[in-house]
Parts: C-alpha cells; sequence; structure tokens
C-alpha cells in the first residue's frame, strides 16, 4: 500500500469519498498518464504509479476485474454495453477504458473479453455457457461500428 501526504497508509479510496469506486481508478490512471509520482498512489511500494498499482488497485484492493465497468464485481453484459457505446471514443473506466490509454479501442474490448463472466462472487464466477457467442457477436458489432466510424 501507498503512503498518502500525511503519512497514511492508502487504501486506494484517492477520493476520500469513504467508497472505492470509478472516481478512484481514474485518478489513479490520470496520476499514472501524468508521471506523477505521489507517494499515496503507489500501491506496490516500488516509487513509481504506474499500470502495476492499476493492477493492484483492481485485482487485490477492490478485488474484481479488468473489464467491470460500473465496479460491481462482475464482468457481464452491461459492461460490455458500456465499452461499445463509447468504443472509438475517449473515456475513463466506466466507459470502458481498462487499460488507461485514454480511449476506448479494441485492446480494451479483449481485457473484458478475457474477464467477461468472471465475478468475485465465488457462486457466479462459473461463465455462461453463451458467452462465447456473446464475445463473437460484440467483436462483430465493434467491427462494424468502427468500419461505419470511417465512411
Amino acid at each position: 500500500m501507498g503512503i498518502d501526504s500525511a503519512g497514511r497508509v492508502s487504501n486506494g479510496d484517492f477520493d476520500g469519498s469513504g467508497k472505492l469506486d470509478i472516481a478512484d481508478i481514474d485518478l489513479l490512471t490520470a496520476h499514472i498518464v501524468s508521471g506523477t509520482h505521489l507517494a499515496g498512489f503507489d500501491l506496490d511500494g516500488d516509487s513509481l504509479v504506474d499500470d502495476a498499482d492499476r493492477r493492484i488497485w483492481v485485482e487485490n484492493i477492490k478485488q474484481t476485474y479488468f473489464g467491470d465497468a460500473n465496479l460491481d464485481l462482475t464482468v457481464d453484459f452491461a459492461d460490455f454495453v458500456s465499452l461499445a457505446n463509447h468504443f472509438s471514443e475517449p473515456g475513463g473506466w466506466a466507459q470502458g477504458d481498462f487499460d488507461g490509454s485514454g480511449d476506448v479501442q479494441f485492446p480494451d474490448f479483449v481485457l473484458l473479453a478475457d474477464n467477461f463472466g468472471n465475478s468475485a462472487d465465488a457462486a457466479a464466477s462459473v461463465p455462461e455457457p453463451a458467452s462465447g457467442l456473446l464475445l463473437f457477436i460484440g467483436a462483430t458489432v465493434l467491427v462494424r461500428q468502427r468500419r461505419t466510424l470511417r465512411v
């Protein structure tokens, strides 16, 4: 865990709202992009604020998966819809920018697809049988949408 400016151990609640939410992951991402290495955002203690810290926030602190756009601890169709609605646009975590690039693109879709059906709830951790078909349909929609935008 990182140390904030007051010397307290960071719990990942960077905005002080009392909950781990989209504002926190977006703040962390902004610090990574800006190259600002504030100790409170350095979750792995290596004196850098980088993608390793994002992974710690997502997987260890929030205990969810890349692709969970609404941070409800499950990567499902609702997350895919958010990504699809913002594909090829700038955005943050809630819009589907899971790789922290600032844009919702194919690498974000890959992260969602890799984790589709995963849930922090052990009872729901078995992916749906139709998830492969859903991901195929989703990829087709994204490709068509991208072609439409180019024309």
